[in-house]
């Protein structure tokens, strides 16, 4: 057998060489070595990396980005600026919200802040209490721990509205469904969901708890309870713990039921003309997994071969088996 022995390595020295050789020809299979090296090297090293991805091609330069997420230094802040101006990438922007001077993002913090980096830019600045934070640019659970890790309050009232919001948004999105869920609504078939088990509503009774809020928390668990019980004393629960669905459609009804009683028990301010529409499609399902099924046809019964008559029968009809047998003395 052939014996294959192992590549040594190159010399990081070497590497660097042939990567920033752009004529060299061998800058793809060091750009690879590099990569693959490059959580193990000295800082020295992987500095001067850093440096020569970040002139370079768009997609070394998304790999630097990513890279100077876990290993910024002051150092890096010249080259990213200057490619900030004049890219305006949203991954380099991950890079100035977080490491940049507080002055330098302020000045450009319409163009910095577009998705979810205003979160990230408000958890800097927002320190600073004189600083006001735009709600509607952040998602309920978002703004919670905004308020959360900045040290700042939320009224009762404030927090109940949210809390509801919440299920609202629940009750009446469309792609609001199972992968929502936290993982312990699925870990029995015969458990019941109720809105506390969405990963949304138990992120926001955690930061509420986080903020001392813990009067709201137990009314809104006590308003969950009341939906629990409605769901379980349901017709549609009873008939779903008698179907043999498979566990998608079983989840997808379990979603429905839900939705459909979450928001019945809302209160009426945060009904609207969006009501959630789960009867039709749930009332379908549901009359499908009770039909039963067609009886399927009849398998040939096998000849029991330990009944005598039978065998007597197979001799008769086959003189080599009867042969056979009379010589094992087996009639």
């Amino acid at each position: 057998m052939q014996y294959f022995q192992k590549k040594r390595n190159t010399p990081i020295v070497t590497l660097i060489r042939h990567y920033t050789d752009k004529k060299g020809g061998k800058v793809a299979a060091s750009r690879d070595e590099i990569q693959r090296r490059f959580p193990f090297l000295d800082w020295k090293d992987q500095k001067k990396l850093i440096l020569a991805f970040l002139a370079s091609g768009k997609t070394d330069r998304h790999w630097a980005y990513r890279q100077m997420m876990d290993y910024w230094d002051n150092a890096f802040e010249a080259p990213v600026k200057a490619l900030w101006e004049q890219y305006h990438e949203e991954r380099c922007a991950w890079l100035v919200v977080r490491f940049f001077p507080k002055a330098y993002l302020l000045q450009h913090f319409d163009l910095l802040t577009q998705g979810r980096n205003y979160y990230f830019a408000c958890l800097r600045l927002a320190q600073d209490k004189t600083f006001p934070i735009d709600r509607s640019k952040l998602s309920h659970t978002d703004y919670l721990a905004l308020l959360y890790h900045t040290h700042r309050s939320l009224s009762h009232e404030e927090a109940t509205d949210l809390l509801y919001q919440i299920v609202h948004h629940i009750c009446t999105d469309k792609l609001a469904g199972y992968a929502g869920l936290d993982r312990f609504a699925s870990s029995s078939r015969e458990n019941v969901i109720s809105p506390v088990h969405f990963h949304e509503v138990s992120l926001a009774l955690y930061y509420l708890r986080q903020l001392y809020l813990d009067t709201v928390v137990a009314h809104f668990e006590e308003w969950d309870e009341q939906v629990r019980n409605a769901i379980f004393k349901s017709s549609e629960y009873a008939t779903l713990i008698t179907t043999n669905l498979d566990d998608y459609n079983y989840n997808e009804a379990r979603i429905h039921i839900v939705k459909k009683y979450a928001y019945n028990a809302l209160p009426y301010q945060y009904k609207q003309a969006d009501a959630p529409r789960t009867d039709e499609w749930l009332t379908t399902l549901l009359e499908k997994a009770q039909t039963p099924a067609e009886p399927s046809p009849k398998k040939k019964e096998k000849r029991q071969y330990n009944d005598p008559a039978a065998l007597k029968e197979i001799m008769t009809s086959n003189p080599a088996v009867g042969k056979l047998m009379k010589t094992f003395d087996l009639e």
